[in-house]
């Protein structure tokens, strides 16, 4: 799995502590988790992993866009705030979910079909449960593997 806690200013990002909520509700169903984003999430990314109950590398800060690419491109899943790299998993077809706030998810969010979207209850990140994103990226890969198998096509 793959991980982008960050995002272009703070309103946008989902606190990190639920996103190890998530981790931790989805520990049997991935074997191990890399942080990406920005410089500026380094700390974000470091929070996380200390937090961690997977395996996790943090590679916030460290890649090239390139390089951030092609970790995702080998990612089984992404689960991103609203930024740039959910856009660009979901480019590469990578399954995707993306946590919205404040911001417009009809017009803004990653397109194509194995992009999906959570939003936060009244546009309020801080009131936005992990259970809801874990049950969202379960069905979300559930619906992804019938289809590909042809059960759903």
């Amino acid at each position: 799995l793959t991980v982008a806690p960050g995002a272009n200013w703070p309103g946008k990002i989902w606190p990190v502590e639920r996103y190890a909520e998530l981790l931790n509700q989805i520990r049997n169903d991935f074997d191990s988790v890399v942080i990406v984003g920005s410089k500026e999430d380094i700390s974000l990314g470091e929070r996380l992993r200390s937090l961690s109950p997977l395996p996790t590398l943090n590679i916030a800060g460290s890649t090239s866009l390139l390089e951030a690419a092609a970790c995702l491109s080998d990612s089984t899943a992404f689960v991103g705030n609203d930024s740039g790299l959910g856009h660009m998993a979901a480019a590469l077809g990578v399954p995707t979910v993306t946590v919205f706030g404040p911001g417009q998810p009809d017009r803004y969010k990653p397109w194509g079909p194995l992009a999906s979207v959570v939003l936060a209850p009244n546009q309020d990140l801080g009131a936005l449960v992990a259970e809801s994103v874990a049950n969202n990226l379960l069905s979300h890969l559930a619906r992804i593997s019938t289809t590909v198998a042809g059960v759903g096509a």
